[in-house]
C-alpha cells in the first residue's frame, strides 16, 4: 500500500488543500477509520477493487466517483481487491464557489 499527498500550486491553493494518491497493488482487503476533519472530497476508484462503508454494523459498496461532504463521526472503511485512488481534499469554504445555483 502506498499513499502519496500532493500540496497545490498557484490560484488552486485557496481551494484545493490537498490531491492524494492511494495506491494497493495487493488483492486483499484493509480496513481502516476515518475521522472527521472538516474538508469535503472527491474520490476517484480508478482501479478494480470495491470501497466500502459501515452503517449500522452493514458494509455497503460505494460507487466509483464520489463527492464527500463533511462526515459528523468516525466512519469504518475497507478497501478491496487491488485499488488506484485518487482524492481531490478541498477546504470547508470551497463548496460554496464550486456549488453555486445558476
Amino acid at each position: 500500500m502506498q499513499y502519496t499527498e500532493i500540496i497545490p500550486s498557484g490560484k488552486l491553493k485557496a481551494y484545493v488543500k490537498s490531491y492524494y494518491l492511494f495506491e494497493q497493488e495487493e488483492n486483499r482487503t484493509y480496513e481502516d477509520t476515518v475521522f472527521p476533519a472538516g474538508n469535503i472530497e472527491m474520490i476517484f476508484n480508478l482501479g478494480n477493487g470495491q470501497w466500502q462503508t459501515e452503517a449500522d454494523g452493514i458494509y455497503s459498496t460505494t460507487p466509483v466517483t464520489e463527492f464527500w461532504g463533511q462526515i459528523t463521526r468516525p466512519l469504518s472503511i475497507k478497501s478491496i481487491g487491488t485499488h488506484k485512488v485518487l482524492g481531490v481534499r478541498l477546504f470547508p469554504h470551497s463548496a460554496a464557489y464550486l456549488l453555486r445555483g445558476s
